[in-house]
């Protein structure tokens, strides 16, 4: 069951970081806050892989002298570590996207950024359900919350596609104010999700 866990958060990292290079790479091509800014946000998904992973080893050790109680918490630390940095990327996704409505810029319309986007999306929608089927089947709190966070991922890409569209026929401003929709919805996510980590540290606790 752990390792089954544990290989779900490897995938993730890996999946991940792939798409950090593709849309950071598109982005920066064409000028994109929204796609840099979705790229930047699968960094953070990589960082919050890795916390997974090291909350699920952690939790795993058996009681000791120092720990009479098990190791509970780590995982739980793990889920509002994630939360945390969902809520640092989406005040950085603010940051770029204010800056580009201020500077009256719109990204150059390529197709295959327009492709990179939408591949992120189909790519996050797979990973988001691998990992909360596994993350049930394991039990793994902070396995099916990083699911959950990749169906954000979902959410920002497939923006990033229609912003890209909108873009093209004229609406210059798309690309800033879809990041900002990004933004918005990832500090709702976010605070559910350290909301969940404090109230399932408080049952053990209890």
């Amino acid at each position: 069951m752990v390792n089954s866990a544990i290989k779900a958060s490897k995938i993730s990292t890996i999946s991940n970081l792939f798409l950090t290079i593709f849309k950071g790479i598109a982005g920066i091509a064409v000028g994109s806050t929204a796609l840099i800014a979705d790229a930047i946000h699968s960094l953070v998904d990589v960082l919050g892989s890795i916390l997974v992973w090291l909350g699920i080893r952690i939790s795993e050790k058996p009681a000791d002298e120092s720990h009479p109680y098990g190791h509970f918490k780590a995982e739980s630390l793990a889920e509002m570590a994630i939360g945390i940095i969902i809520l640092i990327s989406s005040i950085l996704i603010i940051h770029e996207a204010v800056n580009e409505l201020l500077s009256f810029s719109s990204p150059n319309f390529e197709y295959y950024a327009l492709f990179v986007a939408l591949f992120s999306a189909l790519i996050n929608e797979v990973l988001a359900r691998y990992k909360i089927s596994v993350g049930r089947e394991t039990k793994s709190t902070a396995l099916i919350a990083e699911g959950k966070h990749s169906r954000v991922d979902v959410l920002a890409s497939f923006s990033v596609f229609l912003g890209f569209i909108f873009v093209k026929i004229g609406y210059w401003w798309a690309d800033g104010v879809v990041a900002i929709v990004i933004s918005v919805i990832i500090l709702q996510i976010g605070f559910k999700i350290i909301k969940n980590s404090i109230d399932v540290r408080h049952v053990h606790i209890t």
